[in-house]
């Protein structure tokens, strides 16, 4: 290894020391009894996974008619992970639990990847 390479290597543990919250990460697949298939169950993708979740109220955010304001999700974690669109993320930030899904592609990047959120239940 290079020294440019063990330099990178020392850059990115010490951003992943800054990952104080954890989450677990879910995908759907297909429940298929007999052939016939039934309905979507999750997977366990990922467990225990170091991550930061940041939120961000949007103050320019017109509230909703269900008194909802948008916020800004995005879950920060190690690029070394390969997480699917839509997945599901159990994170648990500041001794709360919150489930949330991905809302597109990650944003990949040498040290981390950052992947924009939403709450599950948000329509």
């Amino acid at each position: 290894m290079g020294v440019i390479q063990k330099a990178l290597s020392v850059f990115k543990r010490e951003i992943e020391k800054t990952y104080t919250d954890l989450c677990n990460i879910y995908i759907l697949t297909d429940n298929e009894v007999d052939g016939i298939i039934t309905g979507d169950s999750e997977r366990l993708l990922y467990e225990n996974v170091p991550c930061g979740l940041s939120f961000k109220n949007n103050d320019a955010a017109v509230q909703s008619d269900n008194s909802k304001v948008d916020d800004t999700l995005m879950i920060f974690l190690s690029n070394e992970y390969k997480i699917p669109i839509n997945s599901i993320f159990v994170v648990r930030h500041e001794n709360r639990e919150y489930r949330l899904i991905s809302s597109g592609n990650p944003s990949v990047y040498e040290m981390h990847q950052q992947i924009m959120l939403r709450f599950e239940n948000y329509a």
